[in-house]
């Protein structure tokens, strides 16, 4: 018996163990001690091979051919600017969101994190039963082992848009239409409709009950304009999916043997969990017209400086998400 261990790629392959074994026959009915011994540690070798590879877990869909595998995070992150477009380019149901992003120039910040881990376990348990002359007794030794590995990788992915309609990428807006049919395997959506209705509530001058500060206000002589001061609204949106199998494998019973399978936790237990977490913040850079600008609520600013109170209230909403677990 040869067990081999060959080093790949660190990005692609962490370690494969090859299980060479000489070609015999096994008969779990009779034989001596040793035999009986050699026979299960071979059976667990040859077990283990099944699940000896240990690749990083891809961000594809890894029951599809790899010519075929969907969705990629190029896919998430064209099907997310698809579906913003979709929320506030409706002028006939949605009229308010519409006014709304043609009075106002607004800019988003995404941050997308794409979570994977593969999880395999194998725990035999050997049974070796002598039995008694009496009926219904016996003496059964038994052994177990167990193998386990784990494969976790992550992708963040962070980007920046103005949501400006009348600069639209007519060629990317054509894809569209290829992702809502759901030929990238996705289906529904984020409900970015909702939050922005939430985040527009906010976002002339008559949805507040008190003014709103402005650059021009009397003692703000040349202070620098505060991040606070521009109108940002956020959300967060994750989902998991976890699919696998478990208390698989065969078990055996036997007059002096029963195994591999039966034990409490099952012989062969795989499991995926991928996990995709979405942070979205909305800045408004301020009125698009001088005709607006008496409606709109916050001061005119240039793009960067929405575009960083954008990323900044992403950022606390992320902080805000982690802190509290980590906290005793």
């Amino acid at each position: 018996m040869l067990v081999k261990v060959e080093h790949k790629s660190r990005n692609q392959r962490v370690s494969c163990l090859e299980l060479r074994h000489v070609a015999h026959t096994t008969h779990w009915g009779g034989g001596t001690n040793m035999s009986k011994a050699i026979q299960a540690a071979t059976l667990l070798a040859t077990i283990g091979s099944l699940t000896a590879c240990s690749l990083l877990p891809s961000f594809d869909q890894p029951v599809l051919p790899a010519s075929n595998v969907v969705p990629t995070v190029e896919d998430l992150v064209a099907n997310i600017q698809c579906q913003i477009y979709k929320a506030i380019d409706d002028p006939v149901n949605e009229n308010r969101v519409y006014d709304a992003f043609t009075n106002n120039r607004y800019i988003a910040y995404v941050n997308l994190t794409a979570d994977v881990t593969n999880f395999e376990g194998l725990t035999p348990v050997l049974n070796f039963i002598h039995p008694y002359v009496k009926a219904a007794t016996n003496l059964t030794g038994s052994i177990g082992a167990q193998l386990t590995g784990t494969q976790h990788r992550t992708i963040n992915q962070t980007f920046t848009i103005d949501l400006d309609r009348d600069k639209i990428n007519k060629d990317q807006l054509q894809a569209c239409s290829v992702h809502r049919t759901g030929r990238f395997g996705l289906s529904g959506d984020l409900g970015f409709l909702e939050i922005i209705r939430s985040g527009i509530n906010y976002n002339t001058k008559d949805d507040f009950l008190f003014p709103i500060p402005q650059v021009g206000d009397a003692g703000a002589g040349s202070a620098k304009l505060s991040a606070s001061l521009i109108p940002v609204f956020s959300s967060t949106i994750d989902f998991t999916v976890i699919y696998g199998i478990g208390n698989a494998g065969p078990t055996f019973t036997l007059t002096h043997f029963k195994g591999p399978g039966g034990g409490s936790q099952g012989l062969l237990n795989l499991t995926r969990t991928e996990k995709d977490t979405l942070v979205i913040s909305f800045a408004s850079a301020g009125a698009k017209t001088e005709a607006a600008k008496a409606l709109i609520a916050g001061p005119r600013v240039s793009p960067e400086a929405a575009a960083s109170a954008a990323q900044d209230a992403a950022t606390r909403m992320i902080l805000q998400n982690v802190l509290p677990q980590t906290l005793p």
